[in-house]
């Protein structure tokens, strides 16, 4: 594995803490000469894996914060019910991409500690479907405001139109084909 400078300085930062300590840019990150394309795409793949990093970092401190030991699974789970409403543990594994059996597991966690509940579908009653309790929505918000109050922190320093270009340019690049090919 090649060694990459940006995950290194990222690897014990928690999310919404600069690796550097200052507020502003990143210094340790120079940006790609000005016309060089394969070194502003390589600058984009080095920040994208810096990103990832401290999404996964949150979203371990995100389950720890609904449930005191829960996994990151578990958490991702619970969250998918909440944004896609009442599902089947298929649906759940499907839009997760996780396979059935980490799903069943997560589902059990999430059920003994009364976050999940099982009712009967009412197109086939031989299946269940599930649906977060009260409860699980009261720490799925609790959570949802924290996470949103750690981005208005770590972005009080930009101007209003640099959130609103960088909110632009992530939307852009989310729904942009993946499989294009290069000489498209």
């Amino acid at each position: 594995m090649i060694p990459d400078p940006t995950l290194d300085r990222l690897a014990d930062t928690p999310f919404g803490a600069p690796a550097n300590g200052d507020p502003g840019v990143d210094a340790t990150v120079p940006a790609a000469p000005a016309g060089d394309r394969p070194a502003a795409v390589s600058s984009v793949a080095s920040e994208l894996g810096a990103l990832l990093m401290s999404i996964r970092s949150l979203r371990i401190e995100e389950a720890a914060a609904f449930h005191a030991g829960l996994q990151p699974g578990a958490f991702a789970v619970a969250r998918w019910i909440r944004t896609a409403g009442p599902s089947s543990a298929g649906a759940v594994a499907t839009g997760l991409l996780m396979d059935k059996s980490s799903v069943s597991r997560h589902l059990r966690v999430l059920r003994e500690a009364g976050y999940v509940q099982d009712e009967p579908d009412p197109e086939d009653r031989r299946s269940t479907i599930l649906t977060l309790t009260p409860l699980a929505e009261e720490r799925l918000e609790h959570v949802r405001m924290g996470t949103r109050e750690r981005l208005q922190n770590r972005l009080s320093g930009w101007e209003t139109a640099e959130v609103e270009q960088l909110a632009a340019l992530l939307h852009r690049f989310n729904v942009s084909p993946r499989d294009r090919p290069a000489d498209a």
